[in-house]
């Protein structure tokens, strides 16, 4: 599954939030078996950042994971911080 064609599509919503919640849930049992906190690191795309509510989703996933917010770091890419529109300017200040 290519990504480009997933975001054309629309995909990338369901997408993302999928990778977000396993990502966190095998990293947070790794951290548990390795005995330590694990970092992990997640791309957003810039739709994902502009969709309303996405702050919280990210909120909700990491407290449904117990997964430690200061361990995730969202990457997100140039374009989104080029002319942020208002949904995605409120995810930034809210994360």
């Amino acid at each position: 599954m290519r990504r480009s064609t997933q975001h054309g599509k629309g995909a990338i919503i369901p997408l993302g939030a999928w990778v977000l919640r396993e990502s966190c849930e095998v990293i947070g049992a790794l951290s548990k078996q390795v005995g330590r906190p694990l970092e992990l690191a997640v791309n957003v795309s810039p739709r994902q950042l502009s969709r309303p509510g996405f702050a919280n989703s990210v909120r909700q996933t990491l407290s449904h994971a117990r997964f430690p917010a200061e361990l995730l770091t969202l990457e997100i890419t140039e374009t989104a911080l080029i002319s942020p529109d208002a949904d995605t300017a409120r995810a930034l200040q809210e994360l």
